[in-house]
């Protein structure tokens, strides 16, 4: 007895169903995956052009979407969570200003409590040998070394020969602030020997009297 139409489409759809769920078919799927969706979106701008109901429907949806993001508002939570990042981007801003009027304050006094003279700060690069007091790299020119604070002036500490050591660009820029001690002890190129010689160059340092009320406790060197 041969098959309506309807019984026909029904086995059809039944057998594209069963095929579907075929290895052989989500290979093929996953292989052509960018060809099918590429297929897609054609039949659906073509619907659009074509199609007045499909049309209608289409856009009715891109205006809800409109409307929507037009009278979006953040939920509580969420308008919550932006308020406080926008707070902590406050402090840190503040904060960061603070620091640094600190910092520029702390230098306008050490520059009128003395002047380090060239002379005296090639003598303390010769006590290092011209060279890291940290690390012990020795560039091919001193010049490359830089002026380092063991006490950085924005933690409080001098600006006097007391307190400054050369360093390589790379010991200076990861020591920044940070006490110095604790610092060093933490680099793999730590030396008990160069620290001893940092420890001793400064302790029999000279320094102004007038500095005597900006020094730390030298007890961090300990």
């Amino acid at each position: 007895m041969p098959q309506s139409a309807e019984e026909r489409k029904a086995n059809e759809a039944a057998q594209k169903r069963e095929f579907r769920k075929s290895p052989e078919y989500r290979a093929w799927r996953e292989a052509n995956r960018e060809r099918i969706n590429q297929y897609k979106r054609e039949r659906r701008r073509q619907r659009r052009l074509t199609d007045p109901a499909f049309k209608a429907v289409a856009d009715r949806q891109v205006e809800r979407m409109r409307q929507s993001l037009a009278t979006l508002t953040p939920s509580p939570s969420v308008a919550h969570l932006v308020a406080d990042q926008e707070l902590r981007h406050i402090e840190a801003t503040l904060y960061s200003r603070q620091k640094s009027k600190l910092k520029k304050a702390l230098m306008r006094q050490c520059d009128h409590l003395g002047h380090i003279s060239g002379a005296a700060m090639r003598r303390r690069y010769q006590q290092f040998d011209n060279a890291c007091a940290y690390c012990g790299h020795k560039p091919n020119s001193p010049l490359e070394l830089e002026i380092e604070h063991v006490v950085a002036i924005s933690a409080g500490g001098p600006h006097c020969l007391s307190n400054i050591v050369p360093a390589c660009t790379s010991c200076n820029t990861s020591k920044r602030n940070h006490p110095w001690l604790k610092w060093y002890k933490a680099q793999p190129f730590y030396s008990v020997e160069r620290r001893r010689k940092i420890e001793h160059i400064l302790s029999t340092t000279p320094y102004p009297a007038k500095q005597l009320d900006l020094l730390p406790t030298w007890v961090l060197l300990a």
